[in-house]
């Protein structure tokens, strides 16, 4: 009987040391509308109010892109742990780019009645990052 316990208790220590030392995930957040030129996902990983990463692509392109259970993004031949690289991965005329957030925070995101004004991701891209 004492044996058991012991072992259950030295399972139940192991399970809490692997729940401890995990690196945690960052938070995702996002929304998505329709707009003239078809539908958009904006989708980012934070860290309170600071934006880690983020996506702005159509739906069915963001569902074939990115691994919410992995956080992975894959954006053409580029694969990365979203939320650690600090880029934007856009998604416009058939491709892939990436830029810079350069501090961008989750306060100065566009209301999202303005961005649903825009002809296509490009044009939303330069709303949401401000350029």
């Amino acid at each position: 009987m004492k044996r058991r316990l012991l072992l259950l208790l030295v399972a139940v220590l192991a399970i809490a040391a692997v729940f401890v030392m995990r690196t945690p995930k960052p938070r995702c957040s996002g929304f998505s509308f329709a707009h003239p030129g078809g539908d958009c996902v904006v989708w980012y990983a934070r860290d309170g109010d600071q934006i880690l990463d983020m996506v702005i692509a159509p739906r069915a392109t963001f569902a074939a892109s990115y691994q919410a259970w992995a956080c992975r993004l894959h954006a053409g031949e580029v694969e990365v742990a979203f939320g650690s690289t600090h880029r934007a991965y856009i998604f416009e005329a058939g491709g892939w780019r990436s830029v810079s957030l350069e501090g961008l925070r989750e306060s100065d995101l566009p209301n999202i009645a303005e961005l649903e004004q825009c002809a296509g991701t490009g044009e939303i891209a330069r709303k949401v990052l401000g350029r």
